[in-house]
């Protein structure tokens, strides 16, 4: 997207919080394509969605969605990790995060970092640290050298976006500048995807096929009251939803 726009999208992202608060009793981080339809639109942009089927195929669905806002100033990292321990779906090739800046992200702004090549080393043990510095639900941090020449600042303007595998080890350092780098993350997913944690839910984006995911309804009003009733039930049970507990 455009610049203009994806500062568009920030605003809207500060006025969607408050009245989040106000509605919910808290911010929505984890499936906010559910509660507001402006980023349910953002994910089903049609340049976005060819560039996922060229690597996932024709039929896709939305697993999950993230908003990542580390505030100017702040302390709060995104630690070293791989997704693919935590989600309970196979296989690896499955699946894809698309992340999408909406303002500036770069080195000093905390931009998300990876470790090349990690892709392809499979899954890595992690340590639950549950460090209050730490994003991440147990403050997550893989086993592996971290310090590695092949980390590499994935550094975007407004409104660009990267695409990484289920197993890249990525994570991000503090936000040192002045403005608030705000992130969403889309997590697309092949319906043959299986599911070890129980029954989840998807929204489809693509194609006809549920693959056995329970198909989520995509939101007509922001925080609406059958929305915020659909957020709920997701939350309570649906591996997807992470428990509304993702980000700390």
């Amino acid at each position: 997207m455009s610049t203009e726009q994806a500062a568009g999208y920030a605003s809207q992202y500060y006025h969607f919080q408050q009245q989040a608060i106000q509605r919910f009793g808290s911010e929505i981080y984890i499936k906010p394509h559910l509660v507001a339809p402006w980023i349910y639109e953002i994910a089903r942009q049609r340049a976005l969605l060819d560039r996922v089927a060229a690597l996932l195929g024709d039929e896709i669905l939305l697993w999950s969605s993230d908003i990542f806002n580390k505030p100017a100033g702040s302390d709060k990292r995104v630690g070293f990790h791989q997704d693919s321990p935590y989600w309970g779906l196979s296989p690896e090739d499955g699946l894809v995060s698309v992340w999408i800046a909406l303002t500036s992200s770069q080195p000093e702004s905390g931009c998300m970092q990876v470790i090349r090549q990690t892709h392809n080393i499979g899954l890595l043990p992690h340590r639950k640290t549950y460090a209050p510095d730490n994003m991440l639900s147990v403050g997550q941090e893989v086993e592996y050298d971290c310090d590695s020449a092949l980390v590499t600042d994935v550094a975007l303007q407004p409104g660009e976006y990267s695409i990484h595998h289920f197993n890249l080890i990525h994570g991000g350092q503090p936000n040192s500048s002045t403005q608030d780098r705000i992130g969403l993350v889309f997590r697309f997913i092949r319906p043959g995807m299986v599911q070890s944690q129980g029954p989840d839910s998807a929204t489809l984006m693509r194609g006809n096929n549920s693959g056995g995911y329970q198909l989520e309804t995509p939101p007509a009003t922001e925080l609406g009251e059958p929305e915020m009733a659909q957020l709920r039930r997701v939350f309570a049970e649906s591996p997807s939803g992470f428990g509304g507990q993702m980000l700390a």
